[in-house]
């Protein structure tokens, strides 16, 4: 029985890599990591950060400290989507 002759498409798919979806928080480790450290915090119920919401502590410390998107929602989205996490308790979804 001879092989089925290959389809242009399998040539074209050969050397393709799996699309990554970008994320700039994730790309920025420092950040990332920072964010992390502080949920923690938040979700261990650390009296340091009582009061303190991600919103605040981002655009006031983090960003500046770090860089980062201007526009929030890509942190809160970061933390529900990527992290699995509560953006105002630190706790799991």
């Amino acid at each position: 029985m001879s092989k089925p002759a290959p389809s242009p498409i399998d040539g074209l798919l050969a050397d393709l890599q799996p699309r990554r979806r970008p994320n700039i928080i994730d790309d920025n480790k420092p950040l990332a990591e920072a964010i992390v450290a502080f949920l923690s915090l938040k979700g261990n119920g650390d009296k340091r950060v009582a009061g303190i919401t991600l919103k605040w502590f981002y655009t006031e410390k983090l960003q500046a400290q770090f860089g980062g998107p201007v526009y929030y929602g890509t942190v809160r989205k970061y933390v529900r989507e990527f992290l699995g996490l509560d953006y105002l308790t630190g706790k799991a979804l």
